[in-house]
């Protein structure tokens, strides 16, 4: 053991006794051998012993108060990826559960990627470890702690890879980690992840913001220490114990207001903002007061999240004030137990510390991350899966009221058919009304923040088709067809079957209709069995052309599999710097077709022409359906090979209602997504409306669909949609 090394498992053992002086010193030294001889050798990109990289994720772990079985996995979680014990045998969940039980297993078992060589991109892979972890989190929520806790410190250290791959990771842990950090109520990692994200993806905004910061901070501590040093003394005065002191600003908690309320540095930052720690709630109470007797409040201006706490469990109450001179300040109170949830969240609170059951205990407070769980089990599409993952995490959220005051957390929009499927998914099926703060609404009314919604139920009633056409959260999307798929399951079989042979027929009858072949190929497509795939077909959610294009791939003739073998060998390259995979042959020359320009992650299927190398095509493209009436034979399955990091051009249209600084808001958007705007176009007018064309750099269709989702989202925009180039 190395003095470096050394040093970081006493740091480690000590943080963890700070918080839990009975801790198992012993199995914390145990596990830390056990990964160091596991890993042995192995460097990181940095030159540093492996070793230092789970010693990292463990100390990050115990810095937000994680029990020691959770700071054991993050000491082991690389090991079933990487390793092998003394025998030479690699490590499986097995060895682990034998040397550290079952309960350290499960954790280290749900943390590992999936093996890499069973994917055929980058994107899939992506999403199927998504899956993996939304699965095993269902059993325990500190799956994805330890998942986030790896994440932050492969972002301490993201400059060891090459530009590409860094603002690949940057990008994903600004849509899907920082995000997942927040739901959780861990303020802690959520803020280093998001400054880490954005010195990659803007590293000129990121120094100039951390100039001024610098620049400015030697009066503005004066200035907060003689405000904080005020408020403190009358608070103590009037016999409240508190101590007060500024709240700290993140990077990119000023970036983002910069960006979404058109602001410069000094109109963010010239807000002061101070806390008040207290001891029980009764003095939150009264030092509001006291706050509101020193200085003016503004109207409208208190916000109770101690009455009525976040989802998330984040309590403290907010006020904003007039200080000295006109000062505008913004003050949170809250207790010192508060302040633990709320930097720490539910990785210093959750169920396990009592010895529960973690999966029984999936309360209102996590019932978006049911939601998660749900969406991977309902929906087989790797790339729609990911954009409902993005949506969830990404959307603006509102809290609505049960008329018994539970608050509900719901996407910005939604209507009282997304709140009554959040509650239960038998309330939304016999939803048949609903009142909103005592008066009656359409179903379709969007709920607004502080709403109290009553849903009137009707025993034994349905839901609407028609609701698809407004519901807002894929949740309740998911539940509406879901509740049709079972409904006529067995007739959307057989019509499926009856579509497939038709197909079949139509085509000439060249391929075998086997079920054992069929079974191949629903399994391919994600589907679980062989009826569901047919269900799939008989409802219309899966095209018969994509059944008959795999199908076709696995009866593949060995002429063309051999043409495709000598494109290859003939050296053609292929264009772009992602590759395509067909009849199980690998880089094949090949060329985007341009009346669909097909994406990383689009569904795709090549026309192997004669002579020249393959030509992709999106399956719904317009072209390929007169190839396939001419030439179906030489039509095939493909798949792409993305190298990770490898951005695309993808061209979108934009319609933009009449509103001063609308097009601003929607390019800062893009850009604080960490997307690239290559080309914009000039604007035109069709009537009041902007009609605007850009192109945008993205990773592939699911980047791409987020994208669209996100730029919807915004106010006065009227449709937002992919067009060829």
């Amino acid at each position: 053991m190395s003095s470096t090394t050394s040093s970081g498992l006493e740091d480690l053992v000590q943080e963890v006794r700070r918080y839990d002086p009975d801790v198992d010193e012993a199995l914390i030294r145990r596990a830390y051998e056990f990964s160091a001889q596991v890993h042995g050798h192995q460097t990181r990109l940095t030159g540093e012993p492996y070793v230092t990289h789970p010693l990292a994720v463990a100390r990050i772990l115990a810095e937000i108060d994680s029990d020691v079985l959770t700071v054991v996995a993050g000491l082991l979680h690389d090991t079933i990826e990487d390793g092998k014990i003394e025998d030479g045998r690699p490590v499986t969940r097995e060895i682990i559960e034998e040397r550290f039980g079952s309960e350290i297993a499960l954790l280290v078992d749900g943390v590992s990627k999936l093996k890499k060589h069973s994917f055929q991109s980058r994107a899939e892979a992506q999403a199927q470890n998504f899956r993996k972890m939304f699965v095993n989190m269902a059993s325990d929520i500190r799956v994805v702690i330890i998942k986030l806790a790896d994440r932050l410190h492969n972002m301490r250290t993201v400059e060891v890879y090459r530009e590409d791959k860094r603002r690949a990771k940057a990008e994903e842990t600004l849509r899907i980690y920082a995000p997942l950090a927040s739901r959780l109520g861990i303020r802690h990692l959520q803020w280093q992840l998001e400054d880490l994200a954005l010195e990659v993806l803007d590293p000129d905004a990121y120094r100039d913001i951390q100039t001024k910061v610098v620049r400015t901070r030697r009066e503005r501590e004066q200035v907060v220490a003689t405000l904080s040093s005020e408020l403190q003394q009358r608070l103590i005065d009037a016999g409240v114990p508190a101590e007060v002191y500024g709240r700290p600003k993140h990077f990119h908690s000023i970036y983002r207001k910069m960006v979404r309320d058109e602001l410069n540095f000094e109109q963010v930052f010239d807000l002061i903002a101070l806390r008040v720690m207290v001891y029980t709630v009764p003095e939150c109470y009264a030092s509001l007061g006291i706050v509101h007797e020193t200085w003016v409040p503004l109207p409208e201006m208190v916000t109770d999240y101690i009455a009525r706490p976040k989802p998330n469990g984040y309590q403290s109450l907010h006020t904003k004030v007039v200080g000295p001179e006109g000062t505008p300040l913004e003050v949170q109170i809250r207790t010192w137990e508060m302040h633990r949830t709320c930097e720490y969240g539910i990785a210093a609170h959750w169920a396990y510390k009592e010895g529960r059951d973690a999966a029984s205990h999936f309360d209102r407070s996590l019932s978006w991350l049911r939601e998660m769980i749900e969406l991977q089990a309902d929906v087989p599409e790797d790339s729609e899966f990911m954009t409902g993952v993005e949506q969830s995490l990404f959307q603006e959220q509102v809290y609505v009221m049960t008329p018994k005051g539970d608050p509900v957390e719901l996407a910005a929009g939604a209507t009282p058919v997304d709140f009554a499927y959040r509650i239960h998914t038998q309330l939304g099926h016999e939803c048949v009304g609903a009142k909103v703060n005592g008066r009656q609404v359409p179903l379709s009314h969007a709920l607004r923040k502080g709403d109290i919604c009553e849903i009137i139920r009707r025993r034994g009633s349905q839901p609407s088709r028609d609701w698809l056409s407004f519901v807002q959260s894929s949740h309740a999307r998911e539940k509406i067809r879901g509740f049709f798929r079972r409904l006529s399951f067995e007739e959307d079989v057989k019509a499926g079957r009856a579509l497939l042979e038709r197909e079949l027929s139509r085509k000439g009858g060249e391929l075998g209709l086997s079920d054992d072949r069929l079974l191949e190929v629903a399994k391919s497509l994600n589907y679980q069995s062989l009826d569901t795939m047919l269900a799939h077909l008989g409802s219309g959610d899966l095209k018969p052309q994509k059944v008959m294009l795999r199908l076709r791939s696995m009866e593949t003739g060995a002429d063309i599999e051999e043409e495709l073998r000598r494109f290859k060998r003939r050296g053609t390259k292929a264009t772009g710097e992602c590759q395509i995979t067909a009849a199980g042959v690998d880089g094949v020359a090949f060329t985007l077709a341009r009346c669909c320009h097909a994406l990383p992650g689009d569904p795709i299927v090549g026309y192997v022409t004669r002579g020249r190398g393959l030509t992709v095509h999106r399956p719904d493209c317009h072209n390929l359906r007169a190839i396939l009436s001419k030439d179906g034979s030489r039509v095939i399955a493909c798949e792409w090979v993305v190298p990770e990091g490898t951005k695309y051009k993808a061209r979108i249209e934009v319609i933009l209602g009449d509103r001063i600084g609308i097009l601003h808001e929607v390019t800062g958007l893009i850009t604080n997504m960490g997307v690239n705007i290559a080309d914009i176009g000039p604007l035109s007018q069709q009537g009041s409306k902007m009609i605007l064309h850009m192109a945008v750099d993205v990773s592939g269709s699911a980047e791409l669909a987020a994208l669209i989702s996100r730029i919807e989202a915004v106010r006065d925009v009227v449709s937002v949609r992919r067009i060829a180039h």
